[in-house]
């Protein structure tokens, strides 16, 4: 895992709950690292082990606090990625060419070595999604918070049911989506 995931994950938690918190999770997770440098390679284990410290501190599950964590993740990627993300009319469009174009050109280009997770998306006749996430580090809550992110992004609405997870016998994991037009409340 690079370090750009781990330096974001710091900066959410100390712009979110205090920079007091992410020391005591770093204090108190083992991890012996400090400082992380966004290009570097880490061990997958850290993000999980800084989330399950983050959980038990906010008494929250390991699963609510990745949800979380990837929604606000979205902001911060599209702010990186600027031009590329404002080519796309809506999340439908950046989905389609996710794999194909992001992950596979665009990430590589920009953090060499790095592993991102592999998405297949398909586009039904009736205009919802089907997107099936893998990635040896397992991380389905965090995939699922950043498609929440993506819907905030372009001011829509999702419902999104995880139909299948790895951690529960899954081959792989299933998200079928429904983006929709963002309900005002008046």
């Amino acid at each position: 895992m690079k370090g750009l995931l781990i330096n974001m994950y710091e900066l959410y938690v100390e712009k979110k709950f205090g920079e007091d918190l992410w020391d005591e999770i770093l204090e108190e997770s083992d991890v012996k690292e400090e400082t992380f440098i966004g290009p570097k390679s880490y061990d997958d284990k850290i993000l999980p082990t800084l989330i399950e410290t983050t959980a038990r501190h906010l008494n929250l599950t390991p699963n609510n606090v990745m949800l979380m964590f990837g929604r606000h993740t979205f902001r911060g990627l599209a702010s990186r990625a600027g031009e590329l993300v404002k080519k796309y009319q809506g999340p439908e469009d950046l989905l389609l060419e996710l794999d194909s174009v992001i992950h596979k050109i665009e990430v590589k280009k920009l953090l060499s070595g790095g592993e991102p997770p592999e998405f297949n998306i398909k586009l039904h006749p009736d205009g919802h999604m089907t997107a099936e996430y893998s990635s040896k580090r397992g991380l389905c809550h965090y995939a699922e918070g950043i498609l929440h992110g993506l819907a905030d992004y372009y001011q829509r609405d999702i419902d999104c049911e995880q139909t299948q997870c790895v951690h529960l016998g899954g081959e792989k994991c299933i998200f079928e989506l429904r983006f929709k037009p963002k309900v005002k409340n008046e």
